[in-house]
């Protein structure tokens, strides 16, 4: 009953998309043979272990297009399903951003399409109100508790308590990345001033009244999350034979703490702000525990001598220096550093494939990249 063909709507559809979606290309020299196979006969060869780079052209191509198309400036942004999904009321068609919402965004800013990020930096702007009566409801601290997992409509009120959601203090310093990653890419000053800056600033609060001075003197972060893993004890087993989903000292949260800090003095020196804060956030630096090696070679998941890792498990978070942070890495790290958060990847997958999913293999193809394979 429509009055249009097919192409008319097409044609529409690459008027709306196309020169967004053709901002950035990627060429890894594919056969024209094999580009002209269909999805279903490159997937069919690539179960078989022929992998053919035409394939991974399309696939990063429907990575991009599934963004250009779920999400533009001035709406939301686009979610773990995307817009495009076979159910009208989805699983996961949610922002949750302890691995999903970051991971959706990585390829937009190395992709050429900055404008894909605003409706990201939109939704967290409108969630800092509701994050400062987070912050002093759920710890009487200062400054903002960003809701880990924002659902509309929305206020900024943490609704979900599972522990794992109320009890995740690095997610300001996460959300904080993007912005800072934003300002770098774009060398928007004003951006930097108006809206990277004071998020930034309020996290900051927030870790100055949460942060606990052990007498050893490093902080300890408490309580704490390595998002949905859950520790071991001395004898390789469940605390308590069971998963315990609220922790301390997660080094996660150390690494995007100290990144955030980092990006915010720099920042603020850049700007001309903040002047006499920063004696207080340069001292808060020194204070963040060093990362730690297991006896696997690994990076430790928590920073605390009575909480072993749990190598059987699909989220690697604590890799966060090496990915998506920047401060692991060949050139500025010692090599035993460096090779125990490549080492994080070695170990997951040696527990076994049966622990991961499509996005965690990604994600360690990711980590791997940054390990220099």
């Amino acid at each position: 009953a429509l009055d249009a063909t097919y192409q008319d709507f097409l044609a529409e559809h690459v008027r709306a998309h196309q020169a967004l979606f053709l901002s950035a290309t990627v060429d890894l020299e594919a056969d024209a043979s094999e580009r002209a196979l269909s999805n279903e006969a490159l997937l069919a060869r690539a179960y078989q272990g022929d992998l053919s780079p035409a394939l991974v052209e399309r696939l990063w191509a429907m990575g991009r297009y599934l963004n250009v198309v779920g999400s533009r400036a001035g709406g939301d942004p686009v979610h773990l399903t995307g817009l495009w999904n076979a159910d009208y009321h989805p699983m996961w068609a949610i922002h949750l951003m302890n691995i999903n919402m970051p991971m959706i965004h990585w390829h937009i800013m190395d992709g050429n399409m900055a404008e894909q990020m605003l409706p990201f930096f939109d939704l967290f702007d409108a969630l800092i109100p509701g994050g400062r009566i987070n912050a002093e409801r759920l710890y009487g601290a200062r400054g903002i508790y960003l809701n880990p997992i924002p659902c509309g409509p929305e206020d900024g009120l943490v609704k979900v308590n599972s522990p794992h959601l109320i009890h995740l203090p690095g997610i300001n310093a996460w959300v904080a990345q993007h912005y800072w990653d934003y300002y770098q890419f774009t060398d928007d000053s004003t951006f930097l001033t108006e809206r990277a800056l004071p998020l930034m600033r309020e996290s900051a609060h927030f870790y100055e009244d949460y942060l606990i001075e052990n007498e050893d003197g490093f902080y300890d972060i408490i309580p704490s999350n390595s998002p949905e893993n859950g520790p071991f004890g001395h004898d390789g087993k469940r605390i308590a034979g069971r998963h315990l989903p609220t922790q301390l000292n997660s080094t996660w949260e150390y690494a995007a703490i100290r990144e955030m800090l980092v990006n915010l003095i720099a920042g603020a020196e850049t700007a001309g702000v903040y002047t006499e804060e920063l004696p207080t956030w340069k001292a808060m630096i020194e204070k963040l525990r060093p990362y730690g090696i297991n006896a696997q070679g690994a990076a430790r998941e928590w920073l605390h001598p009575d909480l072993f890792d749990n190598p059987g498990h699909r989220h690697m978070t604590h890799a966060y220096p090496l990915m998506p942070g920047m401060e692991i890495n060949k050139e500025d790290s010692s090599p035993e550093l460096f090779d125990a958060f490549v080492n994080i990847v070695n170990r997951r997958l040696e527990a076994g494939l049966e622990h991961h999913t499509g996005w965690s293999l990604m994600h360690s193809a990711n980590l791997y990249a940054r390990g220099g394979e």
